[in-house]
């Protein structure tokens, strides 16, 4: 369960709505087997990648596409940000392989940009780096 106390809930009272995705940071409590998070923040799910990303976790394939789709991404690459990018690799019978990381690329962390990465990698190969 999640708890927010008086003055978390006045802040972040307009993001607890059905349907709402959102993203709690706060302290953990363990009783039992009830975990329960005491809420210090609060933001819309769309908007942590901006907030809290510090780049990307992107699952490759060693085939013959992933040249192309790294291409791809390198398209992507603007001057608007600052990003990590680590690359999983994973060997043809899905093993991962290898990582890779490279620091201070500039790509911008935020979910346009993790749409498009998507669409090159697909959904399931893509997670953030989150600080």
């Amino acid at each position: 369960s999640i708890l927010f106390w008086s003055d978390a809930y006045k802040r972040y009272q307009h993001f607890l709505q059905n349907e709402q995705i959102i993203l709690v940071r706060g302290k953990s409590e363990l009783n039992g087997e009830q975990l329960k998070i005491i809420a210090d923040d609060a933001i819309p799910i769309e908007e942590a990648p901006v907030k809290y990303g510090k780049g990307y976790v992107i699952t490759i394939e060693d085939n013959e596409q992933t040249i192309k789709q790294l291409q791809q991404l390198n398209a992507l690459m603007t001057n608007g940000g600052m990003s990590s990018i680590m690359f999983r690799l994973l060997d043809s019978s899905g093993e991962l392989r290898s990582n890779f990381v490279a620091t201070n690329q500039p790509i911008v962390c935020n979910h346009e940009t993790s749409e498009k990465i998507m669409s090159i990698f697909g959904r399931g190969n893509l997670r953030f780096l989150m600080d």
